[in-house]
């Protein structure tokens, strides 16, 4: 049979591997039956792609089988094949940066020649790959999250060079790349990598110094006794270094405020293209327009604001606008209420020729990850908050016949009520 159907595959294995009813090779027809054979499980692919690899080793779908199979094994933790399939796949795709991060990790946990020197050869490639700038002009949530993300990426390649220089002996020149890692994307795994190699080099004051910072971060990958495991080691260290425990807490109190205040940088750097990186409730929020400078929602605290989701793709918020611009001119002698068209689109270069091609106004705010916080998971919607900023009700969805109504009904209401008092609502979505 030849392929072109994609073959559903359980625990998240996406096989590129597909099939379709057509006259088949006996290749094909060996390749039908391990894929029908692995019942979708990482076991049976391993079982069955195996084989077929061995039978047919010069297979066109070689590629492709051998992304299952290391797919396969990274569910299984199977670090030898993890090896042994990504090894194969990086010979021909170098710059695979998933299987790249995936195999010098295995590489590295084996703790053995000559894995360690090849992961070192990996985490340097990664590490090259890394340092590409990807500049770009946008900002948002979104580009706040690529900065992150390629800050973590960074800090791993540079965390895996540390790790494998000081295992092959290294541990004075481990030490300062590990610290690199550190700086650049603090958390704690890349703390007690410095730590470690710090200690193993003889230099206890800094030792101690970043297993403090690994132990009061945020660690969410870590368990209560692996933490309670960098306590006593903090201890350890520190008593080695001291004699005794005197002046512990101090020490952990510095690099509550050295780290704090790290973090407090990087988030500061992340907010100059995500100003609402920190923002929890509505009025925190700043959004970006068409036109225009941004918006900060809090100056339109002391107003009913409504505000109406929308995107270019969707077809009921064509129909709907109309009726939004007409509620919208029942209050223009009403300056205490404010109408905001917020768009959704991912696609922002999108919006400017929709809006010029169906004759809407260019006052339009973008949702920058408002979106989110509101919950805001159908188009269109529209949001009613009251002059404290709480809000009120929503409309979701298009109904026609009532939506003009309904609107200028709870915006009515909305300055009817009265506002809550300064503290009780805080915004609340």
């Amino acid at each position: 049979m030849k392929f072109c159907r994609p073959l559903a595959v359980a625990i998240a294995l996406v096989s590129p591997l597909v099939l379709c009813a057509q006259p088949a090779s006996s290749e094909d027809e060996a390749l039908r039956r391990a894929l029908t054979d692995s019942n979708n499980s990482p076991q049976g692919y391993i079982r069955e792609l195996d084989g077929f690899l061995k039978k047919y080793p010069n297979s066109e779908r070689r590629a492709e089988v051998e992304n299952v199979l290391f797919r396969a094994a990274l569910n299984l933790k199977d670090l030898d094949r993890v090896v042994a399939y990504g090894e194969n796949i990086l010979a021909h795709d170098p710059d695979n940066r998933v299987v790249l991060e995936n195999v010098t990790a295995a590489e590295l946990k084996l703790r053995k020649e000559p894995h360690i020197s090849r992961a070192l050869e990996h985490a340097r490639h990664l590490e090259k790959l890394n340092s590409v700038a990807s500049a770009s002009g946008a900002a948002g949530p979104e580009e706040a999250r690529r900065r992150t993300d390629e800050m973590r990426s960074k800090a791993r390649a540079l965390l895996y060079v540390a790790r494998a220089t000081g295992l092959l002996g290294k541990p004075g020149e481990a030490a300062p790349i590990a610290v690199r890692s550190f700086e650049i994307f603090p958390n704690p795994e890349s703390a007690r990598e410095a730590s470690h190699w710090n200690a193993e080099s003889g230099n206890p004051a800094d030792a101690v110094r970043y297993l403090a910072d690994a132990f009061i971060m945020p660690d969410t990958k870590s368990s209560e006794d692996e933490r309670a495991a960098d306590r006593v080691k903090l201890g350890e260290l520190y008593q080695k270094w001291k004699g005794s425990d005197a002046g512990l807490g101090d020490l952990i109190l510095k690099e509550y405020d050295r780290t704090s205040a790290l973090l407090a940088d990087q988030r500061m750097a992340l907010q100059e293209v995500d100003p609402n990186i920190k923002a929890s409730s509505p009025l925190e929020f700043t959004l970006s327009a068409l036109e225009g400078g941004p918006l900060k929602l809090a100056e339109l605290r002391g107003k009913v604001i409504v505000m109406d989701f929308w995107a270019t793709w969707c077809g009921p918020c064509r129909v709907q606008h109309p009726l939004f611009e007409k509620v919208k001119q029942k209050f223009k002698d009403k300056p205490e209420v404010v109408f905001l068209a917020v768009n959704a689109d991912e696609d922002r270069a999108a919006v400017e020729p929709f809006i010029k091609s169906e004759g809407w106004s260019r006052n339009i705010y973008f949702e920058d990850g408002l979106a989110a916080l509101l919950r805001v998971n159908s188009l269109p919607t529209t949001l009613i908050f009251d002059k404290s900023g709480k809000l009120l009700d929503r409309l979701i969805g298009f109904l026609p016949d009532r939506f003009a109504e309904q609107l200028t009904k709870e915006i009515t209401q909305a300055l009817e009520s009265k506002p809550a008092v300064s503290g009780e609502s805080g915004g609340g979505v």
